[in-house]
């Protein structure tokens, strides 16, 4: 198989899985009874957690590596999935939080359910990323694909709301 029919059954598998989360979330998570900032600020500290896992899985291997905690930086040492990780973690959570605070603050009572669902959809897809790279490259792209999907459905959302508002 080539690269490719890889990357391509990635994207399919990767979208089918969003598209089950959200779907599953709809219907699991009840709507507030009111709009308000609290509910959806509180949500926002699930988008740290994968960010302090990637730092801590490194900290471990530099700490258990006398070259790594020396700050050797061309010795590798079993840590480019975990900092490919990191990277993509950090660049996904900066497009997800200004979108969860201007949805947070433009959407009614009856949206505000999207940012549980969006909250555990991006957990989901990094952890998906993380597992699926120390397995093989070509499996992280599923989990990239629920991240940045839950992250441009989120995106639409803000921009009907700002359209219609």
């Amino acid at each position: 198989m080539n690269y490719k029919e890889t990357v391509n059954r990635g994207i399919v598998i990767g979208l089918l899985s969003f598209l089950v989360l959200f779907t599953l979330g709809w219907f699991a998570v009840p709507s507030p009874e009111v709009a308000s900032n609290e509910y959806w600020i509180k949500w926002l500290f699930i988008y740290s957690i994968p960010i302090f896992f990637g730092v801590l899985a490194i900290v471990l291997k530099r700490y258990n590596s006398e070259e790594l905690i020396k700050g050797c930086m061309s010795s590798n040492e079993g840590l480019a999935v975990d900092r490919a990780f990191l990277q993509n973690t950090i660049e996904q959570a900066v497009i997800a939080l200004p979108l969860v605070a201007s949805f947070g603050v433009m959407a009614p009572a009856s949206m505000l359910k999207l940012v549980p669902i969006h909250a555990v959809t991006f957990i989901v897809g990094r952890l998906v990323f993380w597992c699926g790279y120390k397995k093989s490259y070509h499996w992280r792209i599923p989990g990239f694909i629920i991240t940045n999907y839950a992250n441009l459905a989120l995106l639409v959302c803000c921009i009907w709301l700002l359209v219609i508002a």
